[in-house]
């Protein structure tokens, strides 16, 4: 997912943006890349249809995946192609021709006029049609409202309220508020306080009240005597409120083409969401999925789906790449100068006294290792004091664990280990090391490229893995009982079984590259580039392709993971941090990942989806027919074609 776009990348920060604020959590959706104009959830269905510049997709709440109806070039590109409040989506053609879903399919719908500039609504058998004027199609008669049209070409937005009153607004005119059984029609516009007559969107929300967008700002119109204006250009300058919409969180969300904004209506706060800087991104609409709790968001980079059940902390760089760690109780986060401690309650991370530092990995006991300038420290996680302090052998590195009473350093060209008060390079000018293991009363080493023996103070120079593997750098090991562990390579999970003098390993592929691994409370997290994965340990060991979660997310090489004494999971790329409890069903379901097994059925019996031992994931040729006898077919073809030609020459 990360190669398209990073939906929240670092930007420049307005004043009233709080660094330590918690914002939604916002992530692409890989199945829809293309431009996405428009979106329609339908709340009774749980529905949502969206049109892009190819295709008109629906996403279905049991699947939340993208299924093609039709052509999106057959339909218009602009809020007016249907409103939001209908009970069905009626889509507008490039020709003014109206168009409706049935049977899953885009049917023609049969209407006496073309509108190419309309926005269309549907009310108790009743059809509304706003042009230069306001047309209301019943079953017998055709009724026309007269407005004042102050553009060149009409636009529209349509919503109404419970009481049955129909809102429109125009880009040039004001509100107009019409009794549906009455036609009866009040204006709105500069003389009774709005800020401007020129509207550019409108939305009701569930307390009914309305709200109307214009250049810089949104006004709440209470009624043609009461208006509230929210004046937002300090922070958006001028640019046009393109489309409002509520969350189930007390907020209203607001699009331009380049600002994605949340207002607080109770505190009257504004946060401006990072976007996308550059020239060709632009957002165009978003809608709520009250089923799940997102709010989809159409951009010219794709689908973007954003969720409150998760918290994004950004606008510092010690949130996309400060370490992690616990010291005397407490959740901290350190930078290059200063360390945050992390506060439940307020759910910010707050300023703390203590000392920066520079890395931190977690002791095989629960304490934390950290380094500084010169020291490697051994911190206790619930008191605040220092177990161990000792003298730092190279500036960076990799891992650090203590087996046995020694210490062991990996780090880019091999591993000094630390034993009574003395430091030696057990391996040096290697290749990088990534952790040191012990298992079966024998001590091992984690290498780039394989598992390798230590005996002494020596490292057999051949790896004890049949197969050359490359092992994650960011390598963490975990047991996972008494006997055996689950250590991470970059395209399976290795679990390693301890007895005796024995060591066994067998391998679990994943379908895509894993970035980092780890295991807490019986549930093992694997993060890959667009989704976060989470197991239940001896599910996964019977099926290591079907999670239990799948939390969609951002991530790269250089992301990692962490799961705090809360099961709160925490995920780390370049754009800042993300806080996920994945307890909530909601977020794990908003995307769903197909598992390999799931794919393998029609082809393989089950029996054959059985992990492997001592071998690594198959290759594509295992699944495909392999190549020679694709080759030897086509020679084989082409000689008969040889031969049939000849004999019809003859």
């Amino acid at each position: 997912m990360l190669g398209r776009f990073y939906f929240i990348l670092i930007l420049t920060w307005l004043c009233l943006v709080k660094l330590n604020g918690q914002l939604p959590y916002i992530v692409p959706y890989t199945q829809i890349p293309e431009e996405l104009k428009e979106i329609w959830h339908d709340a009774e269905s749980g529905n949502t249809y969206l049109i892009t510049v190819d295709r008109l997709c629906i996403l279905k709440s049991s699947d939340f995946r993208c299924k093609v109806l039709g052509l999106g070039k057959d339909l218009m590109y602009h809020n007016q192609t249907f409103d939001h409040s209908n009970r069905s989506p009626i889509f507008l053609g490039n020709y003014g021709e109206f168009y409706h879903i049935e049977n899953e399919r885009l049917k023609l719908k049969s209407f006496p006029t073309k509108f190419p500039n309309a926005a269309i609504y549907e009310e108790n058998g009743n059809t509304w049609v706003a042009d230069y004027q306001i047309y209301k199609y019943s079953e017998d008669r055709i009724d026309t409202i007269p407005v004042i049209m102050n553009s060149e070409l009409p636009y529209w937005d349509i919503r109404q309220q419970t009481n049955g009153d129909l809102w429109f607004v125009n880009y040039a005119s004001g509100a107009y508020k019409v009794n549906p059984k009455s036609n009866v029609i009040k204006r709105v516009s500069n003389l009774n306080g709005l800020p401007t007559n020129f509207l550019s969107c409108l939305h009701i929300n569930d307390k009914d009240q309305v709200f109307v967008g214009y250049k810089g700002g949104v006004a709440l119109i209470y009624n043609d005597m009461k208006i509230e204006t929210f004046n937002f250009q300090t922070h958006i300058g001028n640019a046009v409120i393109k489309e409002i919409e509520s969350d189930g969180n007390g907020n209203l969300w607001l699009i331009t083409d380049k600002h994605l904004c949340t207002l607080n209506l109770e505190t009257k706060e504004l946060n401006v969401i990072p976007t996308n800087k550059s020239d060709d991104f632009i957002i165009h609409t978003l809608d709520y999925n009250p089923t799940q709790d997102v709010m989809l968001i159409g951009t010219s980079h794709g689908l973007f789906i954003s969720s409150f059940e998760g918290n994004y902390y950004h606008g510092q760089s010690l949130y996309s790449t400060g370490s992690m760690y616990y010291f005397a109780g407490e959740l901290l986060i350190s930078g290059k100068r200063d360390v945050y401690s992390f506060s439940s309650k307020k759910q910010q991370f707050l300023p703390s006294n203590y000392r920066a530092i520079r890395q931190s990995f977690r002791n095989t006991d629960g304490n934390y290792w950290v380094t500084d300038k010169r020291n490697v420290i051994l911190i206790d996680r619930e008191n605040a004091k220092v177990i161990k302090k000792l003298r730092k052998p190279v500036s960076k590195l990799n891992q650090i664990v203590e087996l046995n009473g020694v210490v062991y350093m990996c780090h880019d060209k091999g591993i000094y280990a630390r034993k009574n008060r003395r430091t030696t390079s057990l391996i040096r000018e290697s290749e990088p090391f990534f952790n040191v293991l012990a298992c079966a009363d024998k001590t091992f080493a984690v290498s780039e490229e394989g598992i390798y023996l230590i005996e002494g103070s020596e490292i057999h120079h051949e790896s004890v893995l049949e197969h050359s593997s490359s092992m994650l750098r960011t390598n963490k090991q975990f047991f996972i009982d008494e006997n055996s562990m689950f250590i991470p390579a970059k395209n399976y999970l290795i679990k390693v079984d301890c007895k005796g003098d024995s060591i066994k390993f067998s391998h679990y592929p994943t379908l895509e590259e894993i970035y980092d691994f780890h295991f807490q409370d019986e549930k093992i997290y694997i993060l890959h580039s667009n989704h976060l994965l989470v197991y239940d340990k001896e599910a996964f060991i019977h099926d290591p392709y079907n999670a239990s979660c799948a939390i969609p997310c951002l991530a790269d090489e250089n992301s990692k993971i962490f799961v705090d004494e809360e099961a709160n999971i925490w995920i780390q790329n370049k754009q800042g941090l993300a806080s996920i409890d994945v307890g909530q069903d909601k977020i794990c379901n908003i995307l769903r990942v197909d598992g390999l097994s799931e794919e393998l059925e029609s082809e393989e019996s089950t029996e054959d989806l059985d992990v492997q031992k001592d071998t690594i994931a198959p290759s594509i040729s295992n699944t495909f027919l392999p190549f020679w006898a694709i080759l030897l077919g086509g020679v084989v073809l082409l000689i008969l074609l040889i031969l049939l030609i000849f004999r019809l020459m003859k």
